[in-house]
C-alpha cells in the first residue's frame, strides 16, 4: 500500500513539475529590444557575475577598512569638550534678573 501511494505521489509530482507555472508567467514578453518584463534574463555570462561580486567585495573591503583604520572620520579626532566647564553667556542663556 505504500509503495502504491508513494508511486501515485511521484507521477503527480512529475506532472506538475513538467507543467509551466501559469502563476508567475501570465504576462507576455518582448524579447525584441532587450525588455523583460516577467521572465528572468537567463544569458548572463558567468564572468560578470564574476566581476560583480568582486567588484562588491573590494567595495564592503574599503569600508570596513576604511572605519578600522580610519575611524576618526566617524567619531571625530579632537578632544570632546567639557560642557560642565562652558559659561551661561558662551550658552546664550541671559542673567538673572531677580
Amino acid at each position: 500500500m505504500l509503495i502504491s501511494r508513494g508511486a501515485n505521489l511521484l507521477n503527480h509530482i512529475s506532472k506538475h513539475a513538467r507543467r509551466k507555472n501559469i502563476l508567475t508567467n501570465n504576462q507576455p514578453s518582448r524579447f525584441s529590444h532587450e525588455w523583460i518584463y516577467r521572465d528572468t534574463n537567463l544569458d548572463t555570462d558567468k564572468k560578470w557575475i564574476i566581476a560583480a561580486e568582486i567588484a562588491g567585495g573590494f567595495a564592503w573591503w574599503w569600508v570596513l577598512y576604511r572605519f578600522w583604520y580610519d575611524y576618526q572620520h566617524i567619531t571625530g579626532h579632537w578632544k570632546y569638550p567639557d560642557v560642565s566647564e562652558w559659561t551661561d553667556a558662551e550658552l546664550g542663556i541671559p542673567p538673572d534678573y531677580n
